[in-house]
């Protein structure tokens, strides 16, 4: 398992929170792939996130709201940062 993997609790962990934080996303499950640092092209603030895959579709989703400035980040402008 790579650093960025996660184990069995953590996904089982992360979808649950996920579900919670989101209750009309249950329609579709969700699996959390890894959990990444990304930096705000907004503010330059580093925001621990998820890359969330939907079974169904072909590809997962880079998406996060900046929790300093509120900046929507897309998967164009994700940056990975190191840990």
């Amino acid at each position: 398992m790579s650093e960025h993997e996660l184990s069995a609790e953590e996904m089982a962990e992360d979808q649950l929170a996920y579900g919670t934080m989101f209750p009309e996303m249950r329609v579709r499950e969700a699996v959390v792939t890894k959990r990444v640092k990304v930096r705000c092209p907004g503010c330059g603030a580093i925001e621990d996130t998820a890359v969330i895959w939907y079974r169904g579709d072909p590809w997962p989703t880079y998406g996060c709201t900046c929790q300093q400035c509120g900046y929507e980040i897309i998967e164009s402008e994700w940056e990975e940062v190191a840990k």
